[in-house]
């Protein structure tokens, strides 16, 4: 895709509105999709594709269609266009890659230099006086202290907010009882970029005698100041036979446990005007050498998005502005299918993939200040299945996707308030189609996966009153379906 986008609404909670048909529907006698038993796929049946005749290397898919599920309880509006390969394209295996210490220093030092001083994170539920030195909670009182009228407070979080000034006070009365016994320095840790059980990262040392560290993931968590912001680094890895997490965030933190205190340190940053096109070109441009820096895989840029909004969602509040970069992982050169995430990893349905997809968000204020990172499940390469896989035509791919729609009903949309259910219908508006590979359980195997040729809708949906189109329920855009492109089963990626 490599497009700028500009959308109302953020990616990230688009990409977790997840969805799959796979509840209640008609039964047929036979199977309009072909489906797995246990939603995995056996690539040792992938054949290679043929060499177009007419040496075309895309074709244009144009879905324009209007039709109702068998039920009637659903209305389906088709509007979408996309290109897909005429050519087959590769499957792969690949397996889990875990962060080792080094790869978790290497992502600091790519996004923040070398320079920087980063220290162990301190304990979250430790007490103020025995984390924070008298110079640090004087930071805070002085910060604290020029939101103590209730006019500069909504200046910042708005009219709405759930802080008021007494908050405010209440925290700057406490903290200046800290300061009188608090420490003239805290000795800093550096951080050892080491694992370690993460609970050590919650409680002081006196409360880790009683925690059970037997089940916890390892994680290495590091604070730091850059460019006079506070940042907190958190990497977490675990492999057992439950679920697999490689995940890192970074993110704008504050070191105070006040709960408005963020909000005065981010707010600010993005009250601004619209980002410029040179921005949006800048931060696309420096996510791509970061991550090429990264030793993680090979991953490209699927979109660079824009958020505004009000504060609180008040309408004369000033308009704050976020730019967003997702990146997904190339494989022999082709990108996977962007924004389909997982929202259960101890799903126990067999199919049910128990490690995050892999994806990397980059978030920043309109002038190109990073506000947070997030990289998921890196993966290594296992091996080539397929360097051309054959693959459905797409006027095969549109027909299975229509049969399997027309099979789904309106409680699979949104929710159905069961007094009104007779009264209440489902609206669907699919206007994006992409193609690319996606991901599929390698059978009998918790450890490896295949990405396949597959081709994802989006759309949105809406559950209105029949009689008189008042709207009781509605999402905006998410995943309405994802169709394997070689055999036409559906990948289901509803795991929340």
């Amino acid at each position: 895709m490599n497009q700028y986008t500009q959308k109302m609404m953020s990616f990230g909670a688009a990409a977790l509105l997840l969805f799959t048909l796979s509840g209640c529907q008609s039964n047929p006698g036979t199977s309009s999709v072909v489906s797995k038993n246990d939603g995995s796929f056996d690539a040792n049946v992938v054949q290679s594709a043929t060499t177009p005749i007419s040496g075309e290397t895309e074709q244009e898919i144009r879905w324009n269609e209007q039709f109702t599920s068998t039920d009637g309880s659903v209305n389906f509006t088709l509007n979408a266009e996309t290109t897909v390969p005429v050519s087959g394209l590769p499957v792969v295996e690949v397996k889990p890659h875990f962060f080792t210490g080094e790869e978790v220093q290497r992502v600091a030092y790519t996004l923040f230099g070398e320079d920087v001083s980063y220290y162990e994170a301190r304990p979250q539920l430790g007490e103020p006086t025995e984390i924070y030195s008298k110079q640090e909670i004087q930071t805070f009182l002085n910060r604290w202290s020029q939101y103590t009228s209730q006019e500069a407070l909504d200046a910042v979080l708005g009219k709405n907010s759930e802080y008021d000034t007494d908050t405010v006070k209440r925290f700057i009365e406490a903290y200046t009882e800290h300061y009188e016994n608090a420490s003239d320095d805290i000795s800093r840790t550096p951080c050892q970029w080491t694992f370690r059980p993460d609970s050590e990262y919650m409680y002081s040392s006196s409360d880790l005698e009683t925690v059970d560290n037997s089940d916890r993931n390892l994680g290495i968590e590091a604070e730091f100041q850059y460019q006079d912001l506070p940042y907190r680094l958190t990497a977490s890895i675990r492999d057992r036979d439950d679920f697999k997490i490689s995940n890192l965030y970074i993110q704008i933190l504050s070191d105070s446990p006040a709960g408005f205190d963020l909000d005065l340190i981010k707010v600010p940053l993005l009250n601004t005007d619209a980002p410029k096109q040179e921005t949006l070109d800048k931060v696309q441009e420096q996510v791509s050498e970061w991550l090429n820096n990264l030793g993680l895989g090979t991953w490209s840029v699927d979109s660079c998005e824009t958020d505004h909004y009000t504060t609180r969602g008040e309408a004369d509040s000033p308009e704050q502005w976020t730019v967003t970069v997702h990146a997904v992982p190339v494989f022999e050169g082709v990108a996977a299918a962007g924004g389909i995430q997982i929202g259960n990893l101890r799903n126990p349905e067999v199919y049910a993939s128990n490690y995050y997809m892999t994806e990397a968000t980059f978030t920043f204020n309109a002038n190109g200040v990073l506000l947070s990172c997030e990289i998921y499940s890196p993966v290594d390469v296992v091996q080539v299945v397929n360097e051309n896989a054959a693959t459905l035509s797409v006027d095969d791919l549109l027909k299975r996707a229509k049969e399997h729609l027309s099979l789904s009903d309106k409680y699979q949309y949104g929710f159905i308030v069961e007094e009104e259910k007779d009264q209440l219908q489902a609206n669907v508006s699919i206007d994006r189609i992409d193609y690319g590979l996606t991901r599929v359980k390698v059978p009998n195997t918790d450890e490896s996966y295949y990405y396949v040729p597959g081709i994802v809708f989006w759309g949105s949906s809406e559950i209105v009153h029949q009689d008189t189109d008042e709207v009781w329920d509605a999402t905006e855009e998410r995943v309405i379906l994802v169709l394997n492109a070689i055999d036409g089963s559906v990948i289901n990626v509803e795991q929340g």
